[in-house]
């Protein structure tokens, strides 16, 4: 759960970056690469709480639930992301 909310809350900000700061929508797909990034934090912040904590997740583990979570984030793109994205005067 806790990586797909941070995958989610990701897009929302590289939505907003996008939306807001890109012209928009002529140059919109000059960005497409940083859709590459969104895995990287829930991973530094799952490494970061395994030594924390001393459970020590493997790295299998670790790409496990980053997988999971992409996927578990998909229903909250697809419906909460997509009203962010309106909200905030994006198009479909």
């Amino acid at each position: 759960a806790f990586v797909s909310l941070m995958i989610f809350l990701q897009w929302c900000v590289l939505d907003y970056y996008t939306v807001r700061m890109i012209p928009y929508p002529e140059q919109v797909h000059d960005n497409d690469w940083t859709i590459l990034i969104i895995p990287v934090l829930p991973s530094l912040l799952l490494i970061a709480w395994s030594k924390w904590s001393h459970s020590l997740l493997t790295p299998g583990q670790i790409i496990g639930a980053i997988l999971l979570g992409m996927v578990l984030s998909i229903p909250l793109i697809g419906f909460f992301g997509v009203n962010f994205h309106l909200s905030i005067g994006g198009q479909l």
